[in-house]
C-alpha cells in the first residue's frame, strides 16, 4: 500500500506503508513468496474494526478497504492512500528466447550462425537484436501458453478473493502498451467481469488505458519496441478476445521512444516511473488500482515509494 504527502504545490513524496502486507517484511523472500494466498495480506486488527458496524462477521479485506478509507482522516488531507495491485506479464517469447540462448549470447557475444547471413561463418551480435528466429518472434513479445496460464492462475485468485472473501475489485486499470501486458490483463480480468465480479460498468468499468510511460526499458531490445497504434488497435479487435480499452491522451501513432542502439538507463527509468506515480496519484481519485506492466518498471516504481530492497 502506498501513500503520497503533498508538501507543497510540486513536490510529492511517495512511502509505502508497512504492516498490511507481507511483502513489507524483511523477511519475505520475494523468490518463493506466494501471491495467491489473499495478495500477501497480512490478518491483523485494525483501529478502525470499533466504528465498523458489522466489523465481527466482516472479512479481513473487508475491514481493510474500511480502515484504508479512514485514513486520510486520521492523517490529514494532505496525504493520499492507494492500492497499486503492480501484476507483471506472463511469460513470453522473449523470456524463452533469452532461457534458450542464455542470457550472454541473448545479450551480447558470439552467437550461432542465423540463416539470414548465408555467407558469415559468425555473427557478433545480440539475439535481442533481432526480431526472432526461425521458429520464433519476439519483436513486441506475445505470451506463450505458458504465459496465458500464468495470467488464468491470477484471475482464479482474483476470483477467489473477491467471491469469497469480499475482496474489492481495481476502480482503475492501466497496462503498459506492449502486447504481452495487454494479454495479461485480458486473460487476468476479461473472465471476471464474464463471472460479475468486477463493479458495475457505470461505476468502475474494466477498460484498461494504455500508458506509453509504463513500458519496459526502452532502447536495444526489440521486445520491448511497441506496435504502432493501428496495429495495437487490430489486434484486439479480434473476434475471438475482444478487448475495450483507451489510450492515454496524445499516444503517438509510431513508437518515438525505442531506439536500437540506444539503451535507457535506470536513471532514465527511474525518472519515468516518477513520472507514472505523479500523474496516477494527481489525477486519478481512485484507491484501488491495477497497472499491468514489466519487471523493470515494476521495480522502478517500488523505488519511488522507497519499498524494501528485496
Amino acid at each position: 500500500m502506498g501513500e503520497v504527502t503533498d508538501d507543497g504545490p510540486k513536490y510529492l513524496k511517495y512511502s509505502t506503508i508497512p504492516g498490511y502486507f507481507v511483502q513489507d517484511d524483511p523477511s519475505t523472500d520475494p523468490f518463493t513468496f506466494d501471491y495467491t494466498k489473499s495478495f500477501g495480506l497480512i490478518s491483523r486488527s485494525y483501529d478502525t474494526d470499533a466504528d465498523l458496524s458489522f466489523a465481527e462477521q466482516a472479512s479481513q479485506w473487508q475491514r481493510f478497504a474500511h480502515h484504508l478509507s479512514r485514513l486520510p482522516s486520521q492523517t490529514g488531507h494532505k496525504s493520499q492512500y492507494k492500492v497499486l495491485f503492480l501484476g507483471r506479464h506472463g511469460e513470453g517469447y522473449h523470456n524463452v528466447a533469452q532461457e534458450f540462448y542464455g542470457t550472454a549470447a541473448w545479450d551480447g557475444g558470439l552467437i550461432r550462425k542465423y540463416t539470414k547471413f548465408k555467407n558469415a561463418e559468425s555473427l557478433q551480435c545480440y539475439w535481442s537484436h533481432l526480431d526472432g528466429n526461425a521458429t520464433s518472434t519476439w519483436s513486441d513479445a506475445q505470451l506463450t501458453l505458458t504465459g496465458i496460464a500464468q495470467a488464468s492462475l491470477a484471475s482464479q485468485t482474483w476470483a477467489t478473493e473477491i467471491r469469497d472473501h469480499s475482496m474489492p475489485a481495481p476502480t482503475s486499470y492501466y497496462s503498459s502498451p506492449l502486447i504481452r501486458c495487454l494479454q495479461t490483463a485480458y486473460h487476468t480480468f476479461s473472465p471476471l467481469k464474464r463471472l460479475g465480479l468486477l463493479p458495475s460498468p457505470a461505476t468502475s468499468p474494466f477498460i484498461p488505458t494504455i500508458k506509453e510511460l509504463l513500458r519496459e526499458k526502452i532502447g536495444v531490445h526489440t521486445c520491448d519496441r511497441r506496435s504502432t497504434r493501428s496495429e495495437i488497435e487490430e489486434f484486439w479487435r479480434a473476434p475471438a478476445a475482444p478487448l475495450d480499452f483507451v489510450f492515454e491522451k496524445n499516444f503517438s501513432e509510431k513508437d518515438e521512444l525505442w531506439d536500437s542502439e540506444m539503451r535507457e538507463t535506470d536513471v532514465g527509468l527511474d525518472r519515468r516511473s516518477r513520472a507514472i506515480l505523479d500523474d496516477l496519484f494527481t489525477n486519478d481519485m481512485s484507491a484501488w488500482l491495477s497497472i499491468s506492466s514489466h519487471s523493470g518498471m515494476i521495480a522502478s516504481l517500488l523505488r519511488g515509494e522507497d519499498f524494501r530492497d528485496s
